[in-house]
């Protein structure tokens, strides 16, 4: 296991308290925590705000996330709440 990968294990489990992560979810977390460009194509409930979550607590400085998902808007801001960062959501509505 590369430095990387563990220390997003160690990340996950800290921040997040995950003892495990889903499949496809290392590979991911670990290239954003390297700085590459990732593209995460999953179902529901797979596990993509952690994805994005775990390389945020790792990096320095802030970290954008752009999401249609309505779910990752409002997990995110919570998670950095309850971490101790600062956190903001700028919802778009549709109206019409």
């Amino acid at each position: 296991m590369t430095d990387t990968a563990e220390r997003v294990r160690r990340a996950a489990r800290d921040h997040l308290g995950l003892t495990d992560l889903r499949p496809g979810q290392l590979p991911a977390t670990t290239a954003l925590a390297d700085g590459r460009d990732t593209l995460a194509v999953m179902a529901s409930g797979g596990g993509k705000s952690a994805i994005y979550q775990v390389p945020a607590a790792l990096l320095p400085g802030p970290t954008l996330v752009v999401s249609p998902l309505i779910a990752l808007q409002r997990d995110t801001p919570a998670y950095g709440t309850s971490s101790g960062d600062g956190a903001r959501s700028s919802g778009g509505r549709r109206t019409g």
